[in-house]
């Protein structure tokens, strides 16, 4: 269980094509190295494949992968270890406080190790992780104190949704061997239905406001779902004001965080019309999204799943994962101690947010040049979206066809399973509407 301040570095994850640039695994990998935790023939170089590709090589997972200059309180990184048996016995399974303190004797005071844990083989910190939590620190002087107008704004963002215009440049995955290659609607057409669709995507692409390809709409890895979004007044030492936002979700795709808070900014200073969000969100044309800085953007927990048998629950509430199976066997598991352990953990991880990353925060958030690029993008996106009404016009378009369409299926029976979802909420909407 790691925290650290991402200035400086390109992220958590080492980069093997680039390894002139630093990663935040890069300290704690020659920390552990140096505490004797990984043997050299292991050390370097470092490499994101399977030991089957490099046998010299260990492996590491993310509970999650923070991108270049996002910090974290709380994150969990899996890999092997040599370590005193002994060591981990003394204390349930875990790593005793000295020798997390000599860990930490080898890292920079922006790097901290919190705690370390024995697991079985099959662990996987980034499947382990139910949800993650991340805090946003925003100066309320870039929205002009309005906290109430950027909740209300943000609000449209929880729930599931294809968030693709919220997402980053991913490399596609669907080349990969092994995955089913998605058919595309704009070339081929099984039946007069399809092909109305097909003449339909042509005529919306023409002009400004491109359509996004149907196959891309497909792809399940845009579908995120929000649990909460809080916003709330926060002061640091200095008296300065600033807009606490708490995104809470099961996973987020690359750069959503920060799109999804330049938006909401954006729409704040009247810089965005609402209603482009609202038709970005549902994914049927490119629209651009400002990028917020990450520099304000911290991971604050990763909350596991408490409900697995091997898990201890009580630890897991308290926010961190151990695994009892092994302990099991030999009758040596201390649930108690471990309790007390995931509850000093949680502590230290919150008093390293407080006292080292907020503070941090704070005065990079107030620097011009943490904002410039993102000025400069809302520039761009002011001029890419002087047609609004343009796009307005053709959602509604389609928000009109998808309901003949809709009516179409129904009365011939043929409605789907998504189908038959919609109509119930239609039917108990009107029967709202009615009372």
């Amino acid at each position: 269980v790691v925290g650290y301040i991402g200035t400086g570095y390109i992220g958590l994850q080492m980069q093997a094509d680039d390894r002139e640039s630093l990663a935040v695994a890069d300290e704690l990998e020659t920390a552990l190295y140096r505490w004797g935790g990984i043997k050299q023939v292991n050390y370097r170089p470092y490499r994101r494949t399977s030991s089957q590709t490099f046998n010299y090589t260990i492996r590491w997972n993310y509970a999650s992968r923070t991108d270049k200059g996002v910090h974290a309180a709380y994150n969990i990184i899996g890999t092997k270890l040599l370590v005193n048996t002994s060591d981990l016995e003394s204390n349930a399974g875990h790593l005793s406080p000295a020798s997390i303190a000599e860990i930490n004797s080898f890292l920079p005071n922006s790097v901290r190790v919190l705690d370390a844990y024995r697991v079985t083989q099959r662990a996987n910190a980034r499947t382990w992780a139910e949800s993650r939590r991340y805090v946003y620190m925003l100066p309320l002087g870039r929205i002009g104190g309005n906290i109430d107008k950027l909740r209300d704004t943000l609000n449209l963002f929880v729930g599931t949704h294809k968030f693709i215009n919220f997402a980053g440049v991913i490399p596609k995955s669907n080349t990969r061997p092994g995955r089913r290659k998605i058919r595309s609607n704009w070339t081929e057409a099984r039946n007069e239905r399809e092909k109305e669709t097909i003449e339909m995507f042509k005529k919306l692409n023409k002009g400004d406001w491109k359509v996004i390809p149907p196959e891309k709409r497909k792809e399940s890895r845009y579908t995120r779902t929000i649990v909460s979004i809080k916003v709330q007044p926060y002061k640091d030492k200095e008296g300065r004001s600033f807009a606490l936002i708490t995104l809470h979700g099961k996973s987020f795709v690359l750069h959503q965080i920060r799109k999804i808070i330049g938006s909401a900014i954006a729409v704040v200073n009247g810089d965005l019309d609402v209603g482009v969000v609202k038709t970005a969100l549902k994914s049927l044309f490119n629209v651009y999204m400002p990028l917020a800085p990450g520099d304000m953007l911290v991971l604050d927990s990763v909350n596991p799943r408490p409900d697995e048998e091997t898990v201890s629950k009580p630890a897991a509430a308290a926010g961190i994962r151990t695994r009892i199976a092994l302990e099991k066997t030999d009758g040596r598991w201390d649930v108690e101690r471990d309790e007390e352990i995931a509850v000093e953990t949680r502590n230290r991880a919150e008093f390293f947010r407080d006292t080292v990353i907020l503070p941090h925060v704070s005065e990079l958030a107030l620097l011009n040049d943490t904002w410039r690029v993102f000025d400069d993008e809302i520039k761009d996106m002011k001029r890419r979206h002087m047609c609004y009404d343009v796009l307005r016009e053709k959602q509604e378009l389609w928000d009109e066809y998808q309901t003949r369409m809709f009516a179409l299926r129904r009365q011939a029976g043929m409605l789907s399973l998504k189908d038959k979802i919609q109509n119930d909420k239609q039917q108990r909407q009107a029967q709202i509407d009615s009372k």
